[in-house]
């Protein structure tokens, strides 16, 4: 097995999924930021599998990003 060539492909797959994801952003995406900032108390992100893994990469964009720059 070839591990270089295998991490290529998957590297090179993820690039192109991100790349659609990239393109995909909308005014839905502002607003949906502009909700999470605006709510006061907590805001959770909740899944499981792989969704869940999404999850977690939302709340630490929420978190340190949006967050952060209110807090500057």
């Amino acid at each position: 097995m070839d591990y270089i060539k295998s991490g290529e492909i998957v590297l090179e797959k993820e690039i192109q999924s991100l790349l659609k994801l990239k393109s995909s952003l909308d005014n839905s995406f502002i607003q949906s930021c502009k909700l999470i900032k605006q709510t006061s108390g907590k805001t959770i992100f909740v899944d499981l599998g792989k969704s869940g893994h999404i999850a977690e990469k939302c709340d630490t964009f929420v978190f340190g990003f949006i967050h952060k720059n209110t807090i500057l």
